[in-house]
């Protein structure tokens, strides 16, 4: 078998916690379920495949599904540079379970030992979707099965289609361990479905409406002219109950208690970029819009009103036009059943007000350090697309790669490699790409500079994104600049109220449309 790195401490304690059955000591009583809420970058991954390997050795269990999001799939599965490869110390066997044909490797088999190899089987959320792509998985689960679900935020929605498809398989399976560096992620409704996936048990409620009842204030709305009532959530209660009841399930250490000396993340700078009279003139003519279709009534739900909102982000990020998605909020997931990814129709160039500003910053920082590496998340594909296009032109001395969901694996591969501190070669390099697909689960340690062109609404991929080039490996303090359009006579747009929420840690995907309709009324 291979050699691998030896484990920090917190990871051999946390392996510890993952295989003990229960932990009375700190009131975990429902056997084999744990959340495992490390922050970002402290190895989550690494200690599941080491607590799979001790249960194996012990005999208790002899398979590993491991469902992720897709852009992370590769993680795991990959047969050259995934962590199953690094880090199973044990005779491993392994299933890429994905759309098209599966792939399959195996590792220290030829020792020929009499037990049978450890299995894992590697998939992703958005494929189990599909009952026909679920069914394979619910007939190789059993009792001996580990239940590994990575950002385990993704089944936080407990009416979603994957998060039903997970219910479905957490029956069939033994033990359950879920990994997320942001457990509440947006709000503390979040921690309902991720809780009953572990075990009803946990929080006593067994229904999303009991739930609600218990821990969220709700107030009744009617839209469409009186023909259509609902409860909205507005504020949260109870929350000391809620978090008794969620503790001794949840194992969360930060990167500041674990690697105390680790150079400090810097606080934010904010770059304002200025809109012309012409950008702000379609600016305030869609925003006037959108405060009077939010005030309406029209709109029934915060996805509805986030949707009208991201459509003013996208004018101060130099894009008009095209509708963006209600089912993905206009991410480029090519898992989305109603856009697969697909960029809106109609969409044009507006301006580049912002990409101006983002060359210029490029161009000061390689003033500074001709080796300068970064980052650069923007909430479009298609302004990560142009920032790519146009460095080419501007600096052609200086590599610029993209980095988003439904790329060729080999494509990025070939970016991940680019800023991992262990493969990172010299010269400067600019990866451009869109933070919800391409934030997680990444090292980019080799960078330790980040520009963030626009901002997701999630707050979970606001601090998914931003941990990217932190971690043992960082050698220096990372930076963060966040870039923000005002209008030419310094007007506030809705990038300084979104920016103001992520940093303040709140959820901006869940504003209601009668504060959204508030908010742009004041600018």
């Amino acid at each position: 078998m291979q050699a691998v790195k030896p484990r920090f401490a917190h990871q051999v304690s946390g392996v510890a916690e993952i295989v003990a059955p229960t932990n009375p000591a700190r009131g975990r009583v429902i056997p084999r379920v744990l959340l495992l809420a490390d922050e970002m970058r402290l190895g989550k991954t690494r200690q599941a495949i080491d607590a799979a390997a001790e249960l194996w050795r012990r005999g208790e269990v002899d398979q590993v599904i491991v469902v992720a999001p897709a852009s992370v799939r590769s993680e795991w599965a990959d047969e050259r540079t995934g962590q199953v490869r690094e880090y199973s110390e044990v005779p491993t066997t392994l299933l890429e379970y994905r759309s098209g044909k599966a792939r399959t490797w195996e590792l220290g088999t030829e020792l020929g030992l009499a037990t049978k190899p450890l299995r894992y089987v590697v998939t992703n959320y958005e494929l189990i979707r599909r009952k026909e792509r679920l069914e394979p998985l619910l007939e190789r689960a059993n009792g001996r099965t580990m239940l590994v679900l990575d950002e385990s935020a993704y089944v936080s929605s407990p009416t979603a289609q994957q998060t039903k498809a997970v219910f479905k398989l957490r029956r069939r399976c033994g033990p359950a361990l879920e990994l997320n560096g942001t457990p509440w992620g947006d709000n503390p409704g979040d921690i309902y479905a991720q809780m009953k996936i572990l075990s009803p048990d946990i929080l006593g409620c067994r229904t999303w409406t009991e739930f609600r009842a218990k821990y969220a204030v709700m107030v009744p709305r009617v839209v469409h002219n009186g023909n259509h009532k609902f409860l909205e959530i507005v504020d949260w209660t109870n929350l000391d109950d809620l978090n008794r009841r969620v503790a001794p399930y949840v194992l969360r250490r930060t990167m500041a208690e674990v690697f105390p000396d680790m150079p400090p993340a810097l606080d934010p700078v904010t770059l304002t970029a200025t809109l012309t009279d012409e950008t702000w003139r379609v600016y305030k003519e869609m925003r006037d819009e959108a405060v009077a279709f939010l005030e309406s009534g029209e709109c029934a739900s915060a996805a509805q009103a986030t949707a009208r909102v991201l459509r003013l982000a996208q004018i101060t990020s130099g894009f008009v036009g095209g509708v963006e998605c209600l089912g993905c909020l206009g991410s480029d997931d090519p898992g989305c059943a109603l856009c697969g990814g697909v960029p809106p129709p109609g969409t044009r160039e507006l301006s580049r007000e912002k990409l101006d500003l983002t060359l210029g910053w490029v161009d000061d920082r390689l003033a500074e350090d001709h080796n300068f590496k970064t980052i650069v998340w923007c909430r479009f594909r298609l302004e990560a697309e142009r920032v790519v296009r146009e460095l080419g032109v501007s600096r052609p001395d200086v590599p610029a790669m993209l980095l988003y969901g439904g790329q060729k694996p080999a494509v990025r591969e070939a970016v991940k490699a680019a800023l991992h501190p262990r493969s990172a070669g010299p010269g400067p390099l600019v990866v451009a790409g869109t933070a919800r697909t391409g934030g997680l689960g990444l090292n980019f340690a080799a960078a330790s500079t980040m520009l963030r062109c626009s901002n997701d609404f999630s707050l979970m991929s606001y601090q998914q994104s931003g941990a990217r080039i932190l971690g043992p490996d960082q050698k220096f303090p990372a930076a963060y600049f966040d870039v923000v359009a005002e209008g030419p006579r310094g007007q506030r747009t809705v990038d300084h109220h979104v920016i103001a929420k992520l940093r303040a840690k709140e959820d901006v995907a869940g504003v209601s449309a009668r504060a959204w309709a508030t908010i742009l009324r004041q600018e």
